[in-house]
């Protein structure tokens, strides 16, 4: 593996120094959202919580009982900077539907926008997360309507999530996408939705991407994998990462929960020098099946195989304890620089990257290309 000695270290002041200053100005939301790194989860937020670094990091909490979480967890994590994902965006938008409230089974009268973004702020939510709908591709008037639904809104701590269908980030759509999102009152959230894979692994999807957070000022990639560092180098100054496969990309509305093997419960590990997530199984009975399997020297790891990981809660919980720390430190690095510096760096990470995939394919005698998007990403460097 890389020596982590040759990762780049940012000193502490010089974090909140740029940070600062590259926040000056800027909106209520940004200020409180910007430089952080949010990761999202579901099921497993109340034991990865203690575990989230306070400085520039922080959770998305996400699911049917995201509310009810965030009023325990922030009895046990008041330092948490923390957000509640609505389950809105799971849900089809329409001209006339634009935002979806999830109506509690004992209430009388359905709650209003109002106090559903207040109740986000009661529970502890840094800022509230308006509950808009899914908008699919084919249906601009809702993309509209969510727009005109938000813009009503009178606070200043929200923020509007744009879910929507992974081919709005085409060059055929993002155009328009840009267009209602720059024209937002309150700041944006990014989240593309698939049916199954990487959402960007559409023609043009990649460039497209880091335009519109070139564009939309204040933008915030969410549900993202290492699109959200990439949206660093382009603009955003914040970014959510989902914890496991289905947290780092929407589902769209209607279509079945899609898995590439279905049972392995097998954790996806984070690997910082090839700058992507691999499922431990696939490592260990393809990668790894006639070499020596690359140790982890993470403080969750202590030099354990990364394709050790079995499907036990137990070793799914390290896996993502190992994932949290190795975000940590891309993310202590991005969130300190300025957008030039940080597309410099980022391009040089992609770099070191595809040559970790040669030596790895070296190593193993097994071909493994680098991800789409992210050969994308290098080929534009």
């Amino acid at each position: 593996m890389t020596d982590r000695a040759n990762i780049e270290v940012v000193d502490s002041s010089l974090v909140s120094r740029t940070t600062r200053e590259s926040l000056a100005g800027a909106t209520l939301v940004e200020r409180t959202l910007g430089g952080r790194v949010f990761t999202m989860a579901g099921g497993e937020t109340m034991q990865t919580a203690p575990h989230v670094n306070m400085e520039h990091g922080g959770m998305v909490l996400s699911g049917p009982t995201a509310l009810q979480t965030a009023w325990r967890r922030r009895a046990r994590h008041q330092d948490l900077v923390f957000l509640i994902e609505p389950t809105s965006v799971l849900a089809p938008a329409t001209a006339e539907r634009p935002l979806i409230i999830d109506e509690p089974v004992d209430a009388l009268i359905a709650p209003t926008v109002e106090e559903t973004l207040q109740a986000q702020r009661d529970a502890g939510a840094a800022v509230a997360v308006i509950p808009a709908g899914f908008v699919d591709v084919a249906d601009p008037g809702a993309l509209k309507a969510v727009l005109a639904a938000a813009d009503n809104i009178d606070r200043d701590d929200v923020i509007l999530p744009l879910a929507v269908h992974q081919k709005w980030s085409t060059p055929d759509h993002i155009s328009q996408l840009i267009a209602v999102a720059a024209r937002s009152r309150h700041p944006v959230a990014l989240a593309l939705g698939a049916k199954a894979g990487d959402p960007l692994n559409l023609k043009g999807a990649p460039e497209s991407y880091r335009r519109f957070f070139g564009e939309v000022k204040g933008a915030v990639p969410w549900r993202a994998d290492f699109a959200g560092i990439d949206a660093f180098a382009s603009g955003a100054r914040a970014a959510v990462i989902g914890q496991i496969p289905s947290l780092r990309r929407l589902p769209v509305p209607g279509s079945r929960p899609y898995s590439s093997r279905p049972g392995d419960r097998t954790p996806h590990v984070l690997m910082p020098e090839l700058m992507r997530f691999a499922r431990s199984s696939e490592m260990h009975l393809k990668w790894f099946a006639s070499a020596t399997p690359w140790p982890c020297p993470c403080r969750h790891c202590e030099g354990r195989a990364v394709d050790s990981f079995t499907g036990s809660d137990e070793d799914r919980l390290r896996a993502h304890l190992h994932n949290l720390a190795a975000l940590d430190e891309i993310a202590g690095i991005v969130t300190s620089m300025g957008t030039s510096q940080v597309a410099r760096w980022w391009n040089q990470r992609l770099a070191e990257a595809e040559a970790e995939h040669v030596r790895l394919a070296q190593h193993t005698g097994v071909m493994i290309s680098m991800p789409p998007t992210l050969a994308r990403w290098r080929s534009l460097s």
